[in-house]
């Protein structure tokens, strides 16, 4: 089946708004932000992180309204992190003298590897592929690759957040070669028709094959 997009760690602001008629997937492991995202006809809204093995995990989040209360700011609600609690989180809390105990909550959930989910929704075509994972970016790309060169599945555009603070230069540049291996071309800024979520996302696009 294709997909318009596919969105990975959506939360519940920076995802993708379909047009009509586009059909698409939000994965998103947290129950209040998965189901804060409107109905869109022709979606589906998956409960799950995209890990590198299925099973379960703990994710450390802070709650919407934590947030309010001890007025941190908007984008903690994107820092949820599978194992360990966000190094944002942390910051955030120490510049205001706040306990992490006081504001972070842990929850189960649901995981599995990009092969499992594919198979899962019978995916065959992902036209854009979003990514925004804290830091297993690099890993859900690296196995997006892997997928595409064994022909799993095809993948038109792949976007995806290469933050420092969890991604080491070795890796990212890692990422870049597997992807530039296999077809894939930075896409410049300049060029893209739309602007980033964020400073660190970066865009590759799936180039024609050369001899």
């Amino acid at each position: 089946m294709i997909f318009n997009f596919v969105d990975i760690g959506t939360s519940d602001f920076r995802y993708t708004i379909p047009s009509k008629h586009e059909r698409g997937i939000y994965v998103e492991p947290i129950d209040f932000y998965l189901d804060s995202i409107e109905d869109y006809p022709n979606t589906i809204k998956a409960r799950v992180a995209i890990t590198d093995k299925d099973g379960t995990a703990p994710i450390y989040f802070v709650s919407p309204e934590k947030i309010k209360e001890y007025d941190l700011p908007f984008f903690i609600r994107g820092c949820n992190k599978i194992g360990e609690i966000h190094a944002a989180v942390e910051r955030e809390c120490k510049k205001r003298d706040i306990l992490v105990s006081s504001v972070i909550q842990a929850e189960e959930i649901d995981c599995m590897t990009l092969e499992t989910f594919i198979n899962l929704y019978n995916i065959s075509h992902i036209c854009k592929f979003k990514i925004d994972a804290e830091g297993c970016d690099c890993k859900i790309v690296k196995q997006m690759v892997q997928l595409v060169r064994e022909k799993a599945f095809s993948v038109d555009n792949v976007e995806f957040e290469i933050n420092p603070m969890f991604t080491s230069p070795e890796e990212i540049e890692d990422t870049r070669c597997e992807l530039a291996k296999n077809n894939y071309f930075l896409l410049p800024r300049p060029e893209q028709d739309t602007t980033p979520s964020n400073k660190y996302d970066v865009r590759f696009y799936f180039g024609a094959y050369k001899e």
